[in-house]
């Protein structure tokens, strides 16, 4: 239900407001229907306007049936004079009351209001009001009472269970019963006399509730008529289920009965089924045989008829083999009954509107003071051919249970939980029952069964196999005064345990504890343990096991007793396994988290830091980031949820990141000489490790200053690896050079050499360092050590030796002979020379008789010591001798312009004699050009030479001779002294 809007509305306007409200009757809810009044019949889900009315945030009926309405004010409604009137409320003992969206009447008349999560109570007698209690939440919706409880309907369709306490007073207790699971808000509920609870949500839901867990049932959606919004709702007569509760532990009698608290039924009567030792008292199975049976005896004359009539009318019931027999169609199932017994009977019951009785049973001769269970079991017979409207479901049966003196006074009585349909065709069958204790005067009861669900479509049940036993109690035993456990103790403290006996009626009993330590182990008697209580002074690990204790009445006394209490599974903790992080190292800028195990049963855990700050938890996250004053004992105080402490304590060191390295004494060392290294740092013992590559001998390795002797020469690496914390770089590798001692290799050189020659030395697979020479006769030396080139330039034998030099020491090499430097051979060109331009000069040198190569301008050297000058220019000639040795010399050609003279003769004779075979102009000079033509006697061009010195052989072009005869010839030059061109002509005569 919304919050109530108050609204200015002139209170003269509301007086003449004119009601007309039908008459009402018990099957009939009547609601606040947005802004008129009217009732939904429950016969025919049918809503029926009454009147138009101011929104009331909602309306009560008293079991007077005075109508009330909550909108700014309290009114009541009188439906005979159709009129609402104005009741004036003293609220000056509830200052707090701010208005009213949820209200309910008691059984006294009295109403119950509120509208915050406060609840409030108006006497209407004195047309007082007065505060009650304070609730957990707002009501969304509305207040009514079923079973002595008041129930809330809050906001999200939350069921609120309220136990009021003496006299209404006073909330003793809330409980939230679930959740309403319906698709529209519940602005409304109620219940009827019986306690039954509807509610009516804003998608116009008519639902059923059960107060135990809030179940909704959708009877109907939605009623018919024309429903609006809901705001509240009321039922004729539905303060009648504010009942007295008794209140067990207080001391009062509550309910008005004349017993208090465990004295009183109320106090020892629950809902379920014996699990104790028992004995069965009686059985009823209804028989067997097909068809129907008999009626039963002793109903009341308010309890159902018995037909054989089918269809089973409501409000009757009948004894039948299968329920659909009683039914005649198939909307009740066709089933067995709970027994098992062939062709067994059950009872079947077609509920009425109003709840009636259905079994009626006396029992004598019973003990007062001791327990009883009665069971039943019980099943729907409506089948899945029942249609009650679409998105519904048939109204659940429910069983209500009265337990009676022989005068027909109630002791005691329970409502079962509702018993719905299922799409079970051969029926579910379920066992309901309560479990009771007798007053101490009282020897005969009878046993009640009635059905207070509302009739329509559905609430029809099969009852099968009701038993009445007895159900010896089984009382609870406490340790240390806590009797929910678990039951453990702490090692080294005391332990009592101690029975309840509050619920037992005990005369004249004696006492016996027990223990065993297994399920299946027999009991042992435990010596001197035969009081109420027993006490271990100092618990140990072996007193775990399992304790009970046995009780036992004078067996002279009417009815005796003898009881074995609930068996206690006890255990014993030692908080030695409680263990704490072991002291471990951090690193500085590292997390310090810390924690106890196990921590899943601490209810307290308190630690203590190094500088007494304190904070709590299983876990402790010191820092994320550690430093130096951090370090330190940090103490955990721990209390398990048994109640055992214990102190632990840790230690934390922090360190800071160092990087680790080491130096040698020196970059370079000997092979089989010691090498000394220094490490860096301040690092932990026995948290390093050295390894030599080389098979290096290291000594004193669990030191930072080992020695390493390498024995084998070259690049050698030690390598530090550090298993230590807060270490930056772990594994740390440096190179060092291991040199061996020098070795001289071996010496190349040629045996002698020319003066002035280089003579190269080489040295190849020396090793150890730099080479130094020591040669005679000064030589002049050049290129690197191993490779010199000496240059001597005196003749003579000399000594040849070196000396390699290194780290570890030197040696020196002698060549294996001296070396003799030759002179070299004698060679000269004469002078230099001048000749007419284009006159080849031969150069014939004079020379000493060991050169035996020569070689001109610097060609390959041969035996042959001439050479044709044919270029003006300077000509190189070098001579060798048989040892390599070489001089050379130089002349220098020059040419000179001496005049052009030509000579050309006149007849000439190609027959091979070797005298005048070839005609050719004689030139005396260097002609710049030159072309030179024989012709036939018919002008034909039979040869031609561009080369002065060329000449004819008499041979034509096509190779046959030329005949005797004359021949004219041409001759065109240019000479360097004359550059004009010149031509000549004339004849020669060919003879043979």
């Amino acid at each position: 239900m919304p919050a109530f809007n108050r609204r200015n509305i002139v209170l003269t306007t509301l007086f003449m407001i004119l009601m007309h409200c039908s008459v009402y009757s018990q099957d009939k809810i009547y609601v606040v229907n947005g802004s008129e009044i009217g009732y939904i019949d429950l016969a025919d889900y049918t809503y029926k306007f009454v009147c138009n009315a101011v929104p009331f945030g909602d309306i009560a009926i008293t079991p007077a049936g005075k109508i009330y309405g909550y909108y700014d004010a309290l009114y009541e409604i009188d439906p005979v004079a159709n009129t609402y009137t104005l009741i004036p409320v003293d609220m000056s003992n509830a200052p707090t009351f701010y208005g009213a969206n949820a209200m309910v009447s008691d059984r006294d008349g009295n109403l119950y209001v509120a509208g915050t999560a406060t609840l409030f109570k108006i006497d209407m007698k004195n047309a007082t009001m007065s505060f009650v209690g304070n609730m957990s939440t707002f009501p969304a919706g509305d207040l009514c009472f079923s079973e002595g409880k008041l129930y809330m309907a809050a906001m999200n369709n939350v069921l609120i269970e309220l136990t009021l306490g003496p006299g209404g007073n006073s909330i003793v207790s809330e409980r939230v019963a679930g959740t309403m699971l319906l698709d529209g808000d519940v602005y409304g509920i109620g219940a009827n006399e019986n306690g039954i609870c509807y509610a009516i949500t804003t998608r116009k839901e008519l639902a059923l509730i059960d107060t135990e867990d809030a179940t909704a049932y959708i009877i109907a959606k939605p009623p018919k008529g024309n429903i609006m919004d809901v705001n509240g709702l009321a039922l004729l007569r539905e303060g009648v289920n504010d009942k007295d509760i008794e209140i067990c532990g207080n001391g009062i009698d509550d309910d008005h009965n004349g017993f208090t608290d465990d004295n009183d039924m109320a106090c020892r009567l629950k809902r379920g089924l014996c699990t104790s030792e028992s004995q069965e008292i009686f059985r009823e199975t209804f028989g067997a045989g097909s068809g129907f049976g008999t009626a039963l005896p002793n109903l009341s004359a308010a309890g159902y008829t018995f037909s054989t009539t089918a269809p089973l009318s409501e409000g009757r019931y009948t004894i039948v083999s299968d329920p659909r027999l009683a039914q005649g169609n198939a909307t009740w199932k066709s089933m067995a009954d709970h027994t098992g017994n062939p062709n067994g009977r059950m009872m079947v019951i077609n509920a009425a509107y109003k709840p009636g009785e259905f079994y009626r049973k006396k029992i004598t001769d019973l003990c007062g003071g001791h327990q009883y269970a009665i069971s039943v079991s019980a099943s729907s017979v409506i089948s899945t051919g029942m249609n009650c409207g679409q998105d519904v479901v048939s109204i659940p049966a429910r069983i209500r249970f009265h337990i009676e003196d022989e005068n027909g006074n109630i002791l005691g009585q329970v409502a079962e939980r509702y018993i719905p349909a299922d799409d079970n065709p051969a029926g579910t069958w379920k066992e309901y029952g309560m479990i009771f204790t007798l007053p101490d005067n009282v020897s005969t009861i009878q046993i009640v069964l009635l059905d207070d669900a509302p009739g329509g479509c559905g609430n029809d049940l099969a009852i099968d196999d009701i038993v009445f036993s007895t159900c010896q109690p089984t009382p609870v035993v406490s340790l240390n005064g806590d009797y929910n456990g678990p039951f453990t103790g702490c090692i080294n403290s005391e332990a009592v345990f101690q029975v309840d006996t509050a619920m037992l009626r005990l005369r004249q009993p004696s006492f016996q504890w027990q223990k065993r330590t297994a399920a299946n182990a027999p009991w042992v008697n435990i010596p001197g343990a035969n009081d109420i209580s027993y006490t271990i002074a100092r618990l140990q690990l072996a007193d775990a096991g399992e304790y009970r204790i046995l009780i036992t009445e004078d067996p002279n006394i009417t009815c005796p007793k003898t009881l074995a209490s609930m068996v206690m599974l006890f255990t014993v903790q030692d908080v030695a396994a409680f263990q704490l992080t072991p002291p471990f190292t951090a690193c500085v800028g590292e997390p310090i988290n810390l924690s106890v195990t196990p921590y899943n049963n601490l209810q307290e855990a308190r630690w203590t830091y190094p500088n007494g700050d304190q904070t709590s938890g299983v876990t402790l996250l010191v820092t994320n980031t550690a430093a130096m004053s951090d370090a330190g004992e940090y103490t955990l105080k721990i209390r398990t949820t048994e109640g055992c402490s214990a102190t632990l304590k840790t230690t934390v060191t922090v360190l800071p990141y160092e990087t680790i390295g080491f130096t040698f004494t020196t970059s370079q060392a000997c092979v089989g000489q010691p090498v000394q290294v220094q490490s860096d740092g301040s690092w932990q013992p026995g948290t390093w490790q050295w390894t030599a590559s080389g098979n290096g001998v290291i000594s004193q390795a669990d030191t930072k200053t080992p020695i390493i002797i390498w024995q084998t020469p070259g690049d050698q690496q030690l390598t530090l690896q550090s298993t230590g914390q807060c270490i930056l770089d772990q594994h740390v590798t440096k190179d060092i050079t291991i040199q061996n001692v020098p070795t001289p290799g071996m010496l190349s050189a040629p045996e002698q050499v020319c003066v002035g020659t280089p003579l190269e030395m080489t040295v190849t697979g020396y090793t150890g360092g730099t080479i130094a020479w020591n040669i005679t006769g000064n030589p002049i030396l050049t290129g690197p050590p191993d490779r010199q080139q000496a240059i001597w330039n005196t003749i003579g034998t000399y000594t040849i030796n070196y000396t390699v030099s290194g780290t570890c020491g030197s040696v020196t090499l002698p060549a294996p002979k001296p070396v003799i430097i030759k002179d070299a051979p004698y060679v000269s060109l004469v002078h230099d020379t001048t000749v007419c331009r284009g006159t080849p000069l031969y150069l014939q040198p004079v020379f000493s008789g060991d050169a035996t190569l020569f070689s001109w301008q610097d060609g390959p050297f041969v035996a042959e010591s001439k050479y044709i000058a044919e270029q003006e220019g300077v000509y190189k000639l070098v001579v060798q001798d048989n040892w390599g040795c070489s001089t050379q010399a130089e002349i220098n050609v020059q040419w000179m312009n001496c005049g052009c003279d030509i000579f050309i003769p006149t007849a000439f004779s190609p027959n091979g004699d070797g005298l005048h075979d070839i005609f050719k102009p004689v030139i005396h000079c260097v002609t710049a050009s030159y072309e030179f033509r024989i012709y036939n006697r018919w002008g034909q061009l039979i040869y031609l030479s561009r080369r002065p010195g060329e000449g004819w052989n008499g041979i034509l072009h096509d190779g046959r001779p030329a005949e005797t005869g004359a021949y004219t010839w041409v001759l065109e030059y240019k000479s360097y002294e004359y550059p004009a061109p010149m031509l000549q002509k004339g004849f020669v005569t060919l003879v043979k």
